[in-house]
Order: C-alpha cells, then structure tokens, then sequence
C-alpha cells in the first residue's frame, strides 16, 4: 500500500457525517499528516481550537470530526510535492489542471460545507494557477458557502500568524453559528 493510499483511509477514519467546514490544503507531506497528529499544520489547528474549547491532545481527531471539520488535499495524491512544483506543473498540464478543479468541484457538490478554510495563503500572486483552480472549482459548485478563509501555512515566522487567523476564524463560525460553541 502506497503512501497516500494510507493518508487516505485514516482521513476517511475522521470524516464527519456532516461537513460543515473543509479545510483545503495542497498536498499530503511525504513523512507528516494532519491526521497522523505530526505534521506543523496539525499542531497550529489543535492549539487554535485548544485555545477556543479547551480540547486535549487525546481526542482532538474526533472533536475536530464530530464539530463538522475535515481536511482535504487539492493534490491528495502527490504525497511530498512542494507547492512551487505543483503550481509549475499544473501551469504547463492543462489536463492536471482539470481534473483537480473536478476533484475539488466533487467534494464540494457532494459535501455541500457551510464555510472553507484554504490552508495556504493563495493570495499570493505568485500562485495564480492553484488560486483559479480553488476559484473555478467555487463558481463551479454553484454553492452558497457562507465563510471562505485564506490562512498563512504555518511554517516558521508564521505559525503563530496562522493560529491567530484560526482562532479568529472559529470565533466567526460559532458566531454565524456554522460550528457549536461547545463540544457536540
């Protein structure tokens, strides 16, 4: 069994019935997961959500899941590429191109999420191929999603950022009341 073949069952381990909101990140790291508990994007999302429900370490993967959370990859096959490459290559395979703007179309048409967390600042222009993936996928899905959120990658100088922009984002979301206030 391949790599990516594992990250995507545990990742089905901690689907919700009900996605309320998708966390869309780039791709699965080579030796690190979210779901795994080790990658630096895990950490940052636990300590925002340990600092809005005063969840532990222990059951934050079913807390994460049972609150309506989900993460998925827009490359969730490509386990250890870097962004740069990906947006290289999607620049000069059109075919690549369509088909992730399908996968990400799919499991938004079919999970219908209330609010998105892009866990990549995409806003960056020097990413302008995978932002109009997100975009086209979006105007795609024809869906009315009430929150969309772009957040720093938690890397060095800016996991602190990014826990901050988590924190502020769950607040909206209980808030809008997308997501409970306390553990479901």
């Amino acid at each position: 069994m391949s790599s990516c073949s594992f990250y995507e069952e545990l990742r089905l381990k901690y689907k919700p019935e009900k996605i309320r909101v998708l966390l869309i990140g780039v791709s699965p790291p080579k030796k690190t997961f979210f779901y795994k508990k080790n990658s630096i994007l895990y950490r940052a999302v636990f300590k925002a959500f340990s600092k809005v429900f005063n969840v532990n370490e222990i059951n934050f993967l079913m807390f994460f899941r049972d609150l309506g959370f989900y993460l998925v990859d827009m490359f969730p096959h490509r386990c250890g590429s870097k962004i740069d490459e990906l947006e290289d290559e999607v620049k000069e395979n059109i075919k690549l191109k369509i088909s992730t703007t399908e996968h990400l179309r799919h499991i938004l048409v079919s999970e219908k999420p209330k609010a998105i967390i892009i866990c990549f600042n995409f806003k960056r222009r020097k990413y302008t191929n995978l932002r109009e993936i997100i975009n086209k996928a979006l105007e795609q899905s024809r869906l009315n999603i009430q929150i969309i959120k772009y957040i720093s990658f938690p890397r060095g100088k800016h996991f602190k950022k990014t826990v901050q922009e988590l924190k502020e984002i769950l607040k909206e979301l209980i808030q809008k009341r997308i997501i409970p206030r306390e553990n479901p």
